[in-house]
């Protein structure tokens, strides 16, 4: 069980839940500090598909990164990519506006989508499944950047560009560079 409520938090095994629940409570009192009901949550690490306990959570954020019950960070990435969606669609219905080129709209979007995505990323190890996420979000939102009308409206195909030659255009890296 992981157990935490404010800046504190505490790692036990179940049946030993209550008992250092209420250690902890007494030695923050004893420093004239009190722990705040409201904010206290209390994590079963297992399965996701699990029953838990009345009174328990099946993921917490931590150090800025949501992790679940199972270790995973499902939830992180759920919240990092609707997060990031939403930056893109205020941002995208402006860009035109500010006629831009592709390279310096793609430094608006790498400051703004990118930066919100991938902001405090660093601690957290991906699965090739959650990069493969990642990477399918900024690939339309390059799709999008580069996008070149030609006459009567269809897109204007130079050849074959590939998703490495769009990033190129927009001065990116791929997910994991």
């Amino acid at each position: 069980v992981l157990g935490f409520a404010d800046d504190t938090t505490a790692a036990t095994r179940m049946q030993w839940a209550q008992e250092v629940e209420a250690a902890v409570l007494a030695i923050m009192k004893e420093f004239g500090e009190e722990v705040h009901p409201g904010k206290t949550e209390r994590m079963r690490a297992g399965p996701r598909e699990q029953t838990l306990p009345e009174g328990y959570i099946r993921a917490a954020k931590l150090v800025g990164c949501w992790v679940g019950c199972d270790g995973g960070t499902q939830e992180d990435t759920n919240a990092r990519l609707k997060a990031a969606g939403q930056v893109w669609r205020k941002l995208r219905s402006q860009i035109p506006g500010w006629r831009l080129s592709a390279r310096l709209s793609g430094r608006v979007v790498q400051s703004a989508v990118i930066a919100s995505l991938l902001y405090g990323c660093e601690i957290r190890p991906f699965t090739v499944a959650e990069e493969r996420r990642y990477q399918r979000l900024l690939n339309s939102i390059a799709r999008y950047l580069t996008w070149r009308p030609a006459r009567g409206g269809i897109r204007e195909m130079q050849g074959s560009r590939t998703m490495a030659d769009l990033r190129k255009e927009l001065g990116w890296k791929t997910v994991h560079e």
